[in-house]
């Protein structure tokens, strides 16, 4: 199963502003998958020992359109954990820094507290990147059930984030999984359509058999009935 960055709750909240949506559980998976992935790439890029100005950088390398507003959010919590003296710095590797942020993530369902200035700092990046996807995707879906299939080709679609997702192992995983998904739909389309068409044709030779005209034969006029005066 994977690291759980956005619970469903979570996912429904920031969309209700773009509407009635509903994001599916394979929809949801994909998400949460994009951001590991994502995690996965800038701390490898920014390599060992992970630092808060090598994270700046390589973020802002890897999507400079949304890192400023999210390095100034990531900022500002790191100060006011500072200011409250509850801060510690331990050298993690990058999957227990993952597993972390997802725990400490308040998207998640299963929150758990940490007082890493690193988790501290990944975790609300991660969280801003999360609620512009969710935004992102709602906002181009034409439909109010959004399933992997929309959140494809959402990040497909998004000029922000693309160049990243097209670099990632997940992006061929999504696309298989979204072909399969349209085949499944088109099958589905067309045994209804074939159902639909038998259910008409025996409908309408039914009513041809009812319809038989009905022949009203005239009286029988016999001539002796009539007498000439």
């Amino acid at each position: 199963m994977s690291k759980v960055y956005v619970c469903l709750k979570a996912a429904h909240a920031i969309m209700a502003d773009m509407g009635p949506l509903a994001l599916s559980l394979d929809g949801l998976e994909a998400i949460n998958l994009f951001l590991d992935e994502f995690l996965f790439i800038l701390l490898t890029a920014v390599s060992h020992p992970v630092d808060i100005f090598r994270i700046k950088t390589v973020f802002h390398q890897l999507l400079p359109r949304l890192s400023k507003h999210a390095l100034i959010e990531a900022d500002m919590e790191l100060k006011r954990h500072l200011k409250a003296g509850d801060c510690t710095e331990s050298s993690l590797g990058i999957m227990n820094i993952q597993e972390s942020c997802a725990s400490h993530c308040t998207l998640s369902d299963h929150r758990s507290q940490s007082s890493d200035i690193i988790i501290i700092y990944l975790t609300v990046i991660v969280e801003h990147i999360a609620e512009y996807l969710l935004c992102s995707i709602a906002d181009q879906a034409d439909m109010e059930s959004i399933s992997l299939k929309e959140v494809f080709t959402g990040l497909l679609n998004d000029r922000n984030i693309n160049h990243v997702f097209e670099q990632m192992k997940l992006k061929d995983q999504l696309q298989m999984k979204s072909s399969q998904q349209i085949l499944q739909e088109n099958q589905a389309r067309t045994n209804t359509e074939r159902t639909l068409s038998k259910d008409v044709l025996v409908y309408s030779t039914a009513t041809t058999r009812k319809a038989q005209p009905i022949v009203i034969n005239p009286p029988n006029m016999r001539n002796d009935h009539f007498h000439l005066l």
